[in-house]
């Protein structure tokens, strides 16, 4: 009888540890944390269970360093890919704070930051257990900031804007601080202590053309360490960067909606914008101005491009966001634009995300919540739903 107890005794102990992350921030909203154990469910397709229609999007994608795939969508919440090649579903019930999912970045420590459409969450994964997928808690972290106050915000400003819980961009940059792109503006993270500072009230930034960084749909740190910011064109901002000093914009050919997609090897830095542009910036020919912002595949490229991929060969990769399919570029080719539709397999003209996964496989992203796989050695296309 005592060994039976002791039995349930040790069961039930382990169960509670099974449920419990202890690795919170030192904020004062650890109180307000909320955490769920994710649900075991795998599929080898993507499974919709919200009711979401046609016209939502697997909007963003991400590979951890554990090799795992993430997509996150407008309604479906997340769906992850793993080694066993098979679909894990989370949703609110899991511990989601929205099934609205706009971004998703990994931090140096394994940490997934997945931006919703209601704040911020984030999923800590523990080392999978011999033949177990992976596990993890979900974690709401609120926005909670001392220097906000001071900062002279115009409401005027905010017509038809993003929901100000909305996060819409999310980078580690190089020293581990976190960047979050919201409706409200642009929030910085310091992981070490656990708190949050509004950007644009920090010591040292200097913001003499008055910027307000509302809407900030995408964040890019480039090689020499600049923050671009990029989004919204209600604002009429254009492209923000910040030296680490001073915060300036620009608007070529008077661009009022620029965003920041990549930096490719070369050093370029690219950009799209809503007028169905794609400019391009050599930092290495000198300090940026308007002028030094050049227009790429005017001819070929008449989409609204949303996401960019530059894959291991070299090739540059632009999603049509509209109906366009996609558009390779490879310089080395005759001609070098391609463009792929669902007539080559592709899943859904309109592709919202883009990602190169270690096998150099393409990932696509579209509407309808769909998904596809591009081989570039066998050039097929393998559709997930």
């Amino acid at each position: 009888m005592q060994q039976c107890v002791a039995l349930l005794m040790l069961l039930f102990f382990t169960c509670c540890n099974g449920q419990v992350n202890t690795n919170l921030p030192s904020d004062k909203s650890d109180s307000s944390l909320v955490e769920t154990q994710p649900s075991p469910v795998r599929h080898p397709k993507i499974v919709k269970t919200q009711g979401t229609d046609n016209n939502q999007n697997v909007q963003c994608a991400l590979q951890d360093r554990a090799g795992n795939i993430w997509f996150g969508t407008t309604g479906e919440g997340l769906y992850r890919y793993d080694a066993d090649s098979l679909f894990t579903h989370f949703t609110m019930k899991d511990g989601l704070n929205s099934n609205v999912i706009w971004s998703m970045a990994e931090d140096r420590n394994g940490n997934i930051w997945i931006g919703t459409s209601d704040g911020i969450c984030r999923y800590h994964q523990t080392p999978p257990k011999p033949g177990l997928p992976a596990s993890g808690t979900f974690t709401s972290i609120p926005i909670i900031v001392s220097n906000r106050s001071n900062f002279l915000s115009d409401d005027s400003l905010n017509h038809n804007a993003w929901p100000k819980n909305a996060v819409m961009s999310i980078l580690e940059d190089r020293t581990g601080t976190l960047w979050f792109g919201t409706g409200d503006g642009v929030y910085c993270y310091n992981a070490n202590d656990g708190t949050f500072t509004y950007f644009l009230n920090n010591p040292g930034v200097i913001n003499n053309n008055n910027l307000f960084l509302k809407g900030a749909e995408s964040i890019l740190e480039d090689k020499d360490g600049y923050i671009w910011f990029g989004g919204r064109s209600w604002d009429m901002e254009g492209v923000c960067r910040f030296d680490g000093k001073n915060l300036i914009n620009f608007k070529p050919k008077n661009e009022a909606w620029l965003r920041p997609l990549i930096q490719d090897k070369s050093g370029i830095i690219w950009f799209c914008s809503r007028t169905y542009n794609i400019y391009r910036y050599d930092p290495s020919a000198g300090e940026a101005s308007e002028q030094s912002f050049t227009r790429f595949g005017e001819k070929e490229i008449t989409d609204w491009v949303f996401n960019m991929v530059e894959d291991k060969s070299g090739n540059l990769w632009f999603s049509n966001g509209k109906n366009g399919g996609v558009t390779c570029y490879d310089p080395h080719s005759s001609p070098a634009f391609k463009n792929f539709t669902s007539k080559d397999g592709l899943c859904h003209n309109s592709v919202w995300c883009m990602l190169e996964d270690k096998a150099g496989n393409i990932w696509f992203g579209t509407k309808n919540t769909s998904l596809c796989r591009y081989d570039p050695r066998l050039k097929t296309f393998t559709n997930f739903n």
